[in-house]
């Protein structure tokens, strides 16, 4: 979380060290290898890795340390920044009184550890004019950072100036547990207001990247139900049984994790862009002219939107996308499944309940997307496509799976590459089609009050060629078709009936390019006459399919007429005679035999006007 790094940087100015500072007798990895192996014990044959060459401790370097009317001396600040002890002085820094404290240069320089097939590096990070004023209570008035930079052999990192008011470092320590929470614990507090991040840069081997402003008006916090040394235990002892770790430790690692979603909220986030450019093998440059993050709610991710997405690959192709939002994400299932289950967190908890632990993601939507990838192996093969709109929308989720689905896309507009070998794309190509201009339109929902799902509308159609649009509502659809036991679920998709289904067919000028090609490929002289006939065989199915009836009769000359030419659009309607639907079983004996069908639903055809 981009925002929440920045205030911790600002925070190391005040109260913090990197964790390289930090005594080697309290460490623990933040992420340990019990927490990977919860779908599984862990394999007894793994070879066990070479052990790392251990790192030589860190140098720390604060030339001076300027306070002004401070409660704590520079003493307390340097046991704090130069040996990590900020437990130690938590109260007094959440409690600090301060007209001003300055420190104009922190530098930290240290080895990274190294391994059988990286070096080690040495390493620099430092920080430059550190700043807080008017600090009352552990709140300063202003807070700011002129710039910091890191780098060794293989990289350099550049970023800055950064500045925020009301930076609340009591706010800060009582969210991690390291000072006692105020009495309303529940109660979000700012962390910080008017962050003003300047961008940056990194640069190493075979690649540059920048980025540009960073700006949010308000991030506030609660304390977190577990604190952070409450992690830190429960991560040693999943550390000390990686193969079986113990329950109760699990449950607390996993819900610090997940309490952190509801633990802050904050207003949208704004970035001014961003640029990398890769100069290996494949050059390729990707930029972002702008992104905008909604503000974050307790236990929702929120949306993101990127404008001006593009991805140069120079003769290898190329992606612009003109705005993508990948939409918000709901935790809030996830989180209530493992708060439920606390204590109970092992791995046969995990294998059966992995399903509740899907968060709710809204979807994604795209615009104005343009894309084109050439093989490097054969320049000829082109493939080119263009979309002017895609949105996906997810929403009600029932044991991780959307009740309610929506899709659409139009503008999609793909060339048929002249030598292909597939035999649909030839057919189009011999009726003299090179390109086609596509939409779709998809929808559907679960209703658990009547147990049925509502197919709105799965639609398809071609600019200058024409299209058609299902819909259908189906039956007996219980909240079995989303249980987590999958034998629960087959039985009830099983069972599932069909109780309406609509078909609509519309010709915008295909089917007179098809049909004289139809005639020529059956020897066939005269198109039209070829026509009429595959009308007449049409009108005779239906009657051959449903009996001599009115409604027969009144479908097969509604498919007829279409067939013919005399109607652009052809619409039919089936209806199930029993108001519970048709069971399935009957739809796949009418597969060999489709008059079985006749006394079951009414089948019914028109052609309305065009």
């Amino acid at each position: 979380m981009l925002s929440k790094a920045a205030v911790l940087a600002a925070m190391l100015a005040a109260s913090a060290v990197p964790a390289l500072a930090q005594d080697t007798s309290s460490s623990v990895d933040p992420a340990p290898a019990a927490a990977n192996d919860v779908g599984g014990p862990a394999s007894s044959a793994a070879p066990n890795p070479a052990p790392a060459t251990p790192a030589p401790a860190p140098t720390i370097s604060i030339p001076t340390i300027t306070l002004v009317g401070s409660s704590m001396s520079e003493a307390d600040f340097r046991d704090i920044l130069s040996n990590g002890k900020l437990s130690d002085h938590a109260k007094d820094v959440a409690a600090l009184n301060a007209t001003s404290v300055t420190i104009p240069e922190i530098k930290v320089s240290f080895t990274t550890t190294a391994t059988a097939d990286t070096p080690a590096l040495e390493t620099d990070f430092e920080l430059k004019d550190v700043v807080l004023s008017d600090v009352k209570d552990g709140v300063a008035g202003t807070a700011s950072i002129g710039n910091m930079s890191s780098g060794n052999s293989k990289f350099t990192f550049s970023a800055g100036p950064l500045s925020a008011s009301s930076f609340s470092m009591a706010a800060m320590l009582q969210f991690y547990g390291l000072v006692p929470p105020p009495a309303d614990a529940t109660t979000m507090q700012p962390l910080y207001k008017d962050l003003q991040f300047g961008g940056g840069a990194l640069k190493g081997d075979n690649f540059s990247c920048t980025f540009g402003k960073v700006a949010v008006a308000e991030f506030d916090a609660r304390p977190l139900k577990i604190s952070f040394t409450q992690m830190m235990e429960a991560a040693q002892q999943m550390q000390a049984s990686p193969n079986n770790p113990p329950p109760a430790a699990l449950s607390t690692y996993v819900q610090f994790i997940l309490d952190t979603f509801s633990s802050y909220k904050s207003t949208p986030m704004t970035l001014d862009g961003l640029s990398c450019n890769g100069t290996g093998d494949t050059p390729v440059t990707v930029s972002v002219g702008s992104v905008g993050i909604d503000g974050y709610q307790p236990g929702i991710y929120p949306a993101v939107t990127a404008k001006a997405v593009k991805v140069d690959a120079g003769p290898q192709g190329h992606l612009d996308i003109d705005q993508m939002v990948f939409k918000q994400i709901d935790l809030s299932g996830p989180i209530a499944a493992v708060n439920a289950a606390s204590g109970q967190l092992d791995q046969a908890w995990f294998q059966n309940n992995y399903r509740h632990l899907i968060p709710a993601w809204a979807g994604l939507s795209m615009s104005g997307i343009d894309i084109a990838v050439v093989d490097p192996g054969d320049a000829s093969q082109n493939y080119a496509a263009k979309i002017a709109d895609f949105d996906l929308s997810l929403s009600d989720y029932l044991n991780g799976i959307p009740t309610k689905v929506s899709s659409k896309g139009t503008g999609i507009d793909v060339p048929i590459p002249p030598n292909t070998d597939n035999d649909g794309q030839k057919m189009l190509l011999a009726l003299g089609i090179s390109r086609v201009n596509l939409n779709f339109d998809i929808a559907a929902s679960w209703d658990k009050a009547s147990q049925t799902i509502n197919v709105d509308k799965v639609a398809f159609s071609g600019n200058d060629l024409g299209g058609f649009a299902l819909s259908t509502v189906l039956g007996n659809a219980t909240d079995k078709l989303f249980d987590t036991d999958p034998d629960t679920a087959t039985a009830a998709g099983m069972a599932v009936t069909l109780k309406s289904m609509k078909l609509d067919i519309s010709d915008s000028g295909l089917a007179d390019k098809l049909f004289p090609l139809l005639a020529q490929q059956q020897g066939a002289s005269d198109a039209a006459a070829y026509r009429t006939q595959m009308a007449g065989m049409a009108e005779g199915a239906a009657l051959q399919m449903l009996g001599s009836t009115d409604a027969a009769r009144q479908l097969g000359q509604a498919i007829g007429d279409f067939i013919a030419g005399k109607a652009k659009a052809v619409s039919i309607n089936v209806v199930a005679k029993d108001p519970a639907g048709v069971p399935t079983a009957l739809f796949e004996q009418a597969s060999n035999d489709p008059t079985v069908l006749a006394n079951a639903v009414d089948i019914t055809g028109t052609n309305p006007a065009q």
